[in-house]
């Protein structure tokens, strides 16, 4: 460049920032989606002996209070992974799971007969059981029974409140 010359602007630099970026995203796995048009995992049991029965579920918040699992709007009701799900038969067996990414738990190859439900949240969830403990179930052979285990969260997630300030 001489003196005097005209220094032509950057356009280039955006474009190839903006490139760079979408390659890193695409290489990192990121998605831009809308978290309620993800479709909802269904819990079900997984095939069992034809003598056996199973006891399956979900472990979620209810924020509808309505006692269905509704991950859509306008309720948003959440899947609660981490929760300790211990069943107990007459005979006094403890079997014991920890629902999965989605809060589903399932029992299978389960003889026919009574059983008893109770759970055990981690304490920093700081969640309350809208479902009565123990639960009973009563099994046949060959059934499943599905158990919707509801919970409420007691610490609401905190708000950011800000006020605009107005220089004079």
């Amino acid at each position: 460049m001489g003196l005097g010359a005209r220094r032509r602007p950057l356009r280039v630099m955006p474009a190839m920032f903006a490139l760079i970026v979408l390659a890193w995203a695409m290489t990192m796995g990121v998605q831009a989606e809308d978290p309620a048009a993800a479709p909802a995992m269904e819990c079900a049991p997984q095939p069992t002996l034809p003598c056996g029965g199973v006891i399956f579920g979900r472990a979620f918040i209810d924020h509808a209070d309505d006692g269905q699992f509704e991950p859509g709007p306008p309720d948003y009701d959440e899947p609660q992974v981490g929760i300790t799900i211990r069943l107990t038969d007459g005979e006094g067996t403890t079997y014991e799971r920890t629902s999965d990414a989605d809060g589903c738990f399932a029992f299978l190859s389960l003889k026919r007969g009574c059983y008893e439900i109770t759970t055990s949240a981690d304490p920093t969830l700081a969640l309350y059981t809208l479902h009565d403990e123990p639960l009973g179930v009563e099994l046949q052979d060959g059934k499943a029974e599905k158990v919707l285990l509801r919970y409420e969260r007691l610490l609401a997630t905190p708000k950011v409140l800000y006020f605009p300030l107005v220089a004079r």
